[in-house]
C-alpha cells in the first residue's frame, strides 16, 4: 500500500458575518480542527478571496446569501461553484426551510457552534473538491503499490469487493495503509461521483457527541461513502450509539477501519459481537510492511520523487546496498516511518545517490567463517551472482516505479528475458529465506 496523502481537503473555509463575536467563536472552533478559516463581514468582500477555480467552503447568513443568489453576476457565479453552510436564526424556521435543499447544510446562527462542526466542514471540504475534479475530469483512484504477491493477493480481493454495497471492516496496523484502501474501495466503486466522507471516532467523545457526529457525517455522505476510522476505539456505551445509528436508514455505503485486535476484542466480549458483524459483511487485512518487503523499493522512489517534486529538489536515487538494507528493516511504524526516512535522506544527502549513511544505516558485516577453509571457487562465485541479480532486479524495478517494460529498457535487455531474471532472482531470494525458517 502507498502512503495515505493528508486527510484535510484543499478547499478554502471562509466565514462571513456581521456580528464579531460570532465570527471569532466560530473561527476558533475551526481553528481548533486543523482549518485555516478566512473571516469575512459581508459577501461583498468575497470576490477578493477567491481566485480561479479553486474550490472553498462558505459559512454565511441566508438573508445575505438568498438575495446574492437571486441577482446575478460575478457573486452569484462564486457562491454557485461554493458548498454553502447556511447560517440561520434558532427560531427563523421559513429561512431554514428556504435554505434546505439549495445548501450543503442549515445551522443555527448562535456563538456556540455545534461539537461535530470540523466533521461537517471537512465533508463539505472534500464535496468542493470531489465538484471541482469532477469538474476537471474523471475522479483519480489513489495510487496503491502492489508490487509484492501478499499485496496483489488483498487487491485482487478488495477488487470484488469495490462493487458490492456490503459494508466492509479493513484491519491492519497503525500506518499500513488502511485508510488508503477505503478511498481506492470508493473511487473503485459506483460511488465515485458521490461524497466520500471520513470520520475518525479515535478522539474521546461523549455518547452524545458521537450521536451527533455519526448524524452530520451521514447526510453529508449522502449517497457516497461513509468511513468510521478507528471503531476499535469506541467503548460500550459508543458501540451501543454506533449500532443504533448503523439500524437506522443510511443512505451511505460504510467502510470502518479497526487493529487486528478486535478480533480478540470480539471474542472475549471486550468489542460488541453484534456490532462486529454489522461492520464486517466484508473483511479485508492489510498486512503490515515488515510483510509486503517486495513493496518497499516501489514505496521508497513513490516518497523519494514525490519529497524531490514537493521541495524542487535536484533528481536523486538510491544505492543498491541501501535499497536491499531498507527491505530488510522491521519497519514499526509501517509506511509513514519509511516516508520520514526517506524524506530525511533525500532532504540533508547533497549528492546524487543515495548512501547507507544517508538513511543512518550501517553496513553489516559478512559473518565470519566458523574455521575451515574457503568455500569452492564456483561456489563462492555462485553466492556472490545470486546476491547481485538480486539486488541489481530491485534496484532497476525501483528506478522504474514497478514498471517492467520500463525495467527492461533501463536494463537493456528484451521484456520477456528480464522478465525471466526477475523470475530468478526473487526465486533464489524465496528459497534461501525458506531454509532460514524454524
Amino acid at each position: 500500500m502507498g502512503r495515505q496523502r493528508p486527510s484535510s481537503a484543499s478547499a478554502r473555509v471562509l466565514l462571513v458575518d456581521p456580528r464579531a463575536a460570532l465570527r471569532r467563536s466560530w473561527a476558533r472552533s475551526l481553528v481548533a480542527a486543523g482549518l485555516d478559516p478566512h473571516t469575512l463581514e459581508s459577501l461583498d468582500a468575497l470576490p477578493a478571496l477567491v481566485h480561479g477555480r479553486a474550490p472553498f467552503v462558505l459559512f454565511a447568513p441566508w438573508a445575505e446569501v438568498e438575495p446574492a443568489l437571486a441577482r446575478g453576476g460575478a457573486l452569484t457565479e462564486l457562491l454557485g461553484r461554493a458548498q454553502i453552510l447556511a447560517l440561520v436564526e434558532p427560531a427563523d424556521e421559513m429561512a431554514a426551510t428556504s435554505a434546505r435543499g439549495r445548501v450543503f447544510a442549515v445551522l443555527e446562527r448562535s456563538d456556540a457552534p455545534s461539537p461535530g462542526l470540523a466533521v461537517l466542514v471537512e465533508s463539505a471540504a472534500r464535496a468542493a473538491d470531489a465538484a471541482s475534479v469532477r469538474a476537471a475530469g474523471p475522479p483519480a483512484i489513489p495510487d496503491v503499490v502492489a508490487a509484492c504477491p501478499t499485496t496483489a493477493a488483498l487487491m485482487d480481493r478488495a477488487s470484488g469487493v469495490a462493487s458490492t454495497p456490503g459494508p466492509v471492516l479493513i484491519l491492519g496496523e497503525a500506518g499500513a495503509g488502511k485508510r488508503l484502501l477505503a478511498s481506492w474501495l470508493h473511487a473503485k466503486s459506483p460511488r465515485a461521483t458521490r461524497p466520500l466522507v471520513v470520520t475518525a471516532l479515535r478522539e474521546p467523545s461523549s455518547p452524545a457527541e458521537l450521536e451527533l457526529t455519526l448524524d452530520e457525517a451521514r447526510e453529508a455522505a449522502g449517497g457516497g461513502t461513509l468511513v468510521l476510522d478507528g471503531v476499535d476505539a469506541l467503548d460500550s456505551p459508543r458501540q451501543g450509539v454506533l449500532l443504533e445509528a448503523l439500524r437506522s436508514r443510511i443512505g451511505a455505503r460504510v467502510i470502518s477501519t479497526a487493529s487486528p485486535a478486535v478480533r480478540d476484542d470480539e471474542r472475549a466480549g471486550r468489542f460488541s459481537t453484534e456490532l462486529f458483524y454489522a461492520l464486517a459483511r466484508h473483511v479485508l487485512d492489510v498486512p503490515p510492511l515488515r510483510q509486503r518487503k517486495g513493496d518497499i523499493p516501489v514505496l521508497v522512489y513513490q516518497a523519494l520523487r514525490a519529497t524531490l517534486e514537493r521541495l524542487g529538489l535536484p533528481p536523486k536515487r538510491v544505492s543498491p546496498d541501501a535499497l536491499r538494507a531498507l527491505r530488510a528493516e522491521p519497519w514499526p511504524g509501517n509506511v509513514p516511518e519509511l516516508w520520514a526516512r526517506v524524506e530525511r535522506a533525500a532532504v540533508s544527502a547533497s549528492h546524487e545517490v543515495l548512501t547507507l549513511g544517508d538513511f543512518g544505516l550501517e553496513r553489516k558485516a559478512a559473518p565470519p567463517r566458523r574455521g575451515g577453509p574457503p568455500p569452492a571457487y564456483a561456489e563462492a562465485r555462485h553466492s556472490e551472482l545470486v546476491a547481485f541479480e538480486r539486488a541489481y532486479v530491485e534496484d532497476v524495478l525501483s528506478h522504474a516505479g514497478g514498471n517492467v517494460t520500463r525495467a527492461s529498457e533501463i536494463a537493456g535487455m528484451d521484456r520477456a528475458n528480464f522478465r525471466r531474471l526477475v523470475k530468478r532472482a526473487r526465486g533464489r531470494a524465496e528459497g534461501r529465506e525458506a531454509k532460514r525458517q524454524p
